[in-house]
């Protein structure tokens, strides 16, 4: 378990990260500001494979599974609507994602976070712009790419890396429009992002809540 040391709530400030040259989506860096010695939890949500090219637009489309990499049919379920895209982006990730940040702080990062080359990896399937691993993403602790597609079962893989950082990336289902947004639906997403947490709850002095 990540150890818990007590600490005042900070004052809450969320940036949203404009894209580069060249990129075709933005990323989205959600931080809690602090006046302590230790920074603020950082994660970046990338969000290219939510170009429209690849998510199920309509019954039956033939789109890629993340989590298979191979094509599929798309079932009625996984249709994913404009108004289930916003509240994915705008609703239901940066409430999770606050969730986490509320209470936890990590030690300075440094250098800029390398996102590591995710071979054969569940996360292999998933579109990484070449910057994230040659230069590096700033002032990241947590990098989430982010996906939606016709797989049988969603989920969000955690993969370690040899520094400090936590790398995961997650392929959603049953989105939510934002009539029909409720608690339990941001809960999932909280369990995913903790999981990733986790797999670096061996570096326990890199945390602090």
């Amino acid at each position: 378990m990540i150890p818990r040391v007590r600490v005042d709530p900070p004052a809450k400030v969320v940036v949203r990260e404009l894209p580069r040259a060249g990129d075709r989506a933005s990323h989205q860096t959600h931080i809690v500001s602090s006046s302590d010695k230790w920074e603020p939890l950082r994660i970046n949500v990338s969000s290219l494979d939510l170009d429209e090219k690849k998510y199920c637009r309509g019954h039956l489309d033939e789109r890629k599974s993340y989590r298979m990499g191979s094509t599929l049919s798309c079932p009625e379920d996984d249709v994913l609507s404009g108004d289930k895209k916003n509240t994915l982006l705008n609703k239901i990730l940066p409430a999770a994602i606050n969730l986490h940040s509320d209470i936890l702080l990590v030690k300075q990062l440094e250098t800029p976070f390398k996102v590591p080359r995710f071979n054969t990896t569940l996360c292999s399937h998933f579109t990484v712009p070449p910057t994230h691993t040659s230069e590096g993403v700033k002032d990241t602790y947590i990098m989430l790419y982010i996906a939606t597609g016709p797989s049988n079962t969603p989920f969000i893989d955690n993969y370690n890396t040899s520094g400090n950082e936590c790398l995961g990336c997650g392929e959603r289902k049953n989105i939510p429009t934002e009539k029909s947004i409720n608690r339990r639906r941001i809960q999932l997403h909280v369990h995913g992002i903790t999981a990733i947490l986790q797999g670096e709850k061996n570096n326990k002095n890199n945390y602090r809540e």
